[in-house]
């Protein structure tokens, strides 16, 4: 479900989330007053909304819109979010998804819980807006950061495998060369 500027509900294709200039954050949470205040926040700060009520539906979401980031509650009835965010960063196509557990669990083993198995940070309720949005903004260009990197090296190892043929190809050249020279 995508939210629009009005903050109701819609069915989201998924083929245009990926096309949307605006990153698509998933928020994850079993109150559907949340779901609206963020999704508010969110859309106010130029963010496409998906949204998903338990952890079943968060799974299903991210694996069809591949979201740029996810915002997951942890207490949930069904799946809760450590569960979530386990059987997500378990995903080839969604391991890479920074998760931002927003919780009412502030204790600490809880935090530390969220972050060893595989959240990317950790807001408290309530939370402070600035702070929330400073925090999904960093994780944004952190994830921005980390494509590039990936495409870099990629094409350093196109390139390396050009000049290692090359290299290969000159060192047949002269080996023919010799054998041919010989020969004469």
């Amino acid at each position: 479900m995508v939210f629009n500027d009005q903050g109701t509900g819609e069915t989201m294709n998924t083929k245009d989330s990926k096309s949307q200039e605006n990153p698509l954050i998933l928020i994850v949470d079993d109150a559907p007053v949340n779901l609206q205040v963020l999704s508010g926040l969110l859309t106010g700060a130029n963010y496409e909304i998906a949204a998903a009520i338990d952890g079943e539906e968060a799974i299903s979401v991210a694996s069809h819109v591949f979201p740029d980031i996810i915002l997951l509650d942890i207490i949930m009835p069904g799946l809760d979010g450590y569960e979530v965010c386990k059987r997500l960063k378990a995903r080839p196509q969604t391991k890479d998804i920074p998760i931002i557990f927003l919780t009412a669990k502030t204790e600490p083993e809880d935090i530390m819980e969220g972050f060893q198995i595989g959240g990317a940070d950790y807001v408290t309720k309530p939370f402070n807006s600035k702070e929330l949005l400073t925090k999904v903004h960093t994780h944004l260009e952190l994830k921005k950061t980390r494509e590039r990197q990936k495409e870099l090296i990629s094409k350093l190892q196109e390139k390396i495998e050009e000049i290692s043929k090359a290299e290969s190809l000159k060192q047949r050249t002269r080996i023919l060369r010799r054998i041919f020279s010989t020969q004469r």
